[in-house]
């Protein structure tokens, strides 16, 4: 298949990065779609137990654009991303802090 692979890069020439992209799709590891559906449930379990809003700071004030407040890697959000997370009511947030109290004392 690799070889296969080259040679329609060499009869249809593309850009560097649609060709990195391509590769990469076809040699993905065995456990990305573990890693999807992981993803998925966290933002889910953010979702339940969140309200996820603008700060006070930037209400208001018109569109944000995403590009203004990236991280230091591609994709990621810096610290200064004017959102937080609201707990959706006050048993919600209780069951989080027990979680999370529950988690820290399984790690020492």
């Amino acid at each position: 298949m690799f070889p296969a692979t080259l040679n329609f890069f060499r009869q249809y020439p593309r850009p560097l990065s649609s060709i990195v992209t391509c590769l990469s799709v076809a040699y993905q590891g065995p456990g990305i779609h573990i890693a999807e559906r992981s993803l998925a449930v966290a933002i889910m379990r953010i979702l339940w137990a969140f309200d996820v809003m603008l700060k006070p700071s930037v209400r208001g004030k018109g569109t944000l654009d995403p590009k203004t407040y990236a991280g230091f890697m591609p994709g990621n959000p810096g610290e200064n991303l004017p959102v937080c997370l609201v707990p959706r009511s006050k048993e919600r947030g209780a069951d989080v802090e027990r979680e999370w109290e529950r988690e820290k004392k399984g790690r020492d």
